[in-house]
């Protein structure tokens, strides 16, 4: 479950303007993976994911501002288990949210903090960094695109394409595609602002 808590900690990301393919370009992508938007408030991300021949699709619910507390509802392939992450505790429901089972305490790992420090050195292998615009449901975005070697993702080498709304600062698509021991990998994140977002609270 660590990785569904890192991937919480990147839904929101900052706003940055497009360069050319140089070293503003690559500091900005670098800030993009390492930072996030914590000014950018809760959020609903529609993921879709596929391993190899295996295709899920589920919405995370994200708080934001830095924080790991979150909500994973299924939609395809995943079985029915919602799975909340609260004050540092994971839980799980198969009633639609209605009753939480504690599973565990979240470990130190899967902080804020230190996913953020684990971010930073894979940020210093940024490569292949490209800045530019593409237009997305009609909408010119500013684009962020590079690869890194992840060290959560067993130092895989992940290809992250980012597209930024720049009239208003928001992260509304990201792609991460990669090779983890020899299969193909690709998750897609369509992200939408939800300021009025409540989180269950099993306690």
């Amino acid at each position: 479950m660590r990785r569904v808590a890192i991937m919480l900690a990147g839904l929101a990301l900052s706003v940055v303007p497009a360069y050319a393919d140089d070293a503003a370009c690559i500091e900005s992508f670098k800030t993009l993976l390492v930072d996030g938007n914590p000014g950018k408030g809760p959020a609903k991300a529609h993921i879709t994911q596929s391993f190899g021949t295996m295709n899920t699709e589920n919405n995370f619910y994200s708080l934001g501002a830095g924080s790991t507390d979150g909500m994973m509802e299924p939609v395809k392939g995943m079985g029915d288990q919602q799975v909340l992450f609260r004050k540092g505790k994971m839980y799980v429901s198969t009633d639609k949210g209605k009753s939480w089972t504690f599973v565990r305490e979240m470990d130190k790992g899967s902080s804020p903090e230190a996913v953020k420090d684990k971010l930073k050195a894979d940020a210093d292998t940024a490569k292949d960094v490209s800045c530019g615009t593409e237009a997305l449901d009609g909408v010119d975005h500013e684009t962020v695109e590079g690869t890194y070697v992840a060290s959560t993702a067993q130092g895989a080498t992940i290809t992250a394409k980012y597209w930024v709304n720049p009239e208003t600062g928001w992260m509304r698509k990201a792609v991460t595609t990669g090779m983890m021991g020899g299969t193909q990998s690709m998750t897609t994140q369509m992200i939408e602002p939800m300021p009025d977002l409540t989180l269950p609270d099993p306690e």
